[in-house]
Formats: C-alpha cells, sequence, structure tokens
C-alpha cells in the first residue's frame, strides 16, 4: 500500500510531479512489516515495533 503525493497546482501542459507520502510491505508468513514515510521508517515483527529518522543509521539483526 502507499499514499501518492503531487503538486499542489496542475499547469494545463505541464508535467505532473508525484512521489511517495508513505508506502508499507508487509511479509504476513514471516510476520514482519515495514512502513516508510518522509518522516520515518518503522519496522515491526510479531508485535515489536522499532522506528528510525531518517538522520540515524542501525544495523538490524533481528528485533
Amino acid at each position: 500500500n502507499g499514499q501518492i503525493i503531487g503538486d499542489k497546482k496542475v499547469i494545463p501542459g505541464s508535467k505532473m510531479h508525484t512521489y511517495f507520502g508513505r508506502f508499507g510491505i508487509v511479509h504476513e508468513k514471516l510476520g514482519i512489516r515495514l512502513l516508510v514515510s518522509t518522516k520515518e521508517i518503522s519496522v515491526s515483527e510479531d508485535g515489536k515495533q522499532v522506528d528510525f529518522s531518517w538522520t540515524n543509521n542501525k544495523t538490524l539483526e533481528g528485533l
């Protein structure tokens, strides 16, 4: 799933610029969810959740 955000004003005859405001990836068999937005990245596994900001660097080795 995702949410597309576009230009606030569309000028006829010009290109419209869009980008993702957020999107998510779910692996139901493994119970893993990855949600990415313009503000943060959230990773969850079996109810445990870890949030990361775009300014932090981390390495994950299981949750």
